[in-house]
């Protein structure tokens, strides 16, 4: 096909009225944007996070950690931190409800739309993971390619999928989430900030290893995995 734009959606989204035309729009006016995104909803109408900084060193930690689960999109101590105006003060886009249309770091990946030239010039998304942390890689390189990244906040989508927005991955999620973080740091961070993450990585998970293996036989394998993971896994010299 040579159609100029496509878009690529998540199957557990709804499209309000108009949705993709203000993408598009937004595309056409806009010569210096190769990518946008829209305002997710939760299926009750409220915000979703639609926009992320790119990942900081700090940041992942606290994910890695287990930490963030305290604060996932909808607890209550997220909804304090959003409306304290904490995320502006520490320049962290999805702790912001303020948001409004025009250049970012990231848009979460449920909905996008790019121009071919775009995908042409600098590929698809990195299928090094099975899962997540996809768009962020992509939106990197895509920035690097003297391309914008935005969010139009004309156009709403409703996003019923909750499971990260909860913090609630199991299994082999967990493996592949830490992989997209390792993944990251190697491709785009100093060697010693991927060591930290490595080594976060097997302490954390390590200690869950620990603390699981007696009673709770299938939650001790995931961490196990995640651990030799930090331990051993680097990209493929191909990548």
């Amino acid at each position: 096909a040579d159609t100029p734009f496509f878009a690529l959606l998540n199957d557990d989204i709804r499209l309000h009225m108009s949705a993709l035309d203000k993408m598009l729009g937004y595309l056409r006016d806009n010569p210096s944007v190769g990518l946008v995104g829209p305002r997710l909803l939760y299926e009750d109408g409220t915000q979703q996070v639609s926009v992320y900084s790119d990942p900081s060193l700090l940041r992942m930690l606290f994910k890695i950690s287990g930490i963030g689960r305290l604060v996932h999109q909808k607890s209550r101590l997220r909804r304090y931190v959003v409306r304290s105006g904490l995320g502006r003060l520490l320049g962290v886009a999805s702790l912001r409800q303020d948001m409004v249309t025009g250049s970012v770091d990231v848009v979460k990946g449920a909905v996008m739309v790019v121009r071919r030239d775009v995908y042409d010039a600098v590929g698809g998304m990195d299928e090094t993971t099975r899962a997540y942390g996809e768009e962020v890689d992509w939106h990197l390189r895509i920035r690097q390619a003297r391309w914008q990244v935005a969010y139009v906040d004309e156009a709403q989508v409703t996003h019923y999928g909750t499971g990260q927005a909860l913090s609630e991955l199991c299994g082999w999620q967990i493996v592949e989430d830490r992989r997209a973080i390792l993944n990251y740091f190697l491709k785009h961070k100093p060697h010693w900030q991927s060591l930290i993450v490595r080594c976060a990585i097997v302490a954390f998970h390590g200690f869950q290893c620990l603390r699981t293996g007696l009673f709770h036989r299938s939650q001790w394998r995931t961490h196990f995995e995640t651990c030799k993971l930090g331990l051993c896994w680097t990209r493929s010299r191909s990548e």
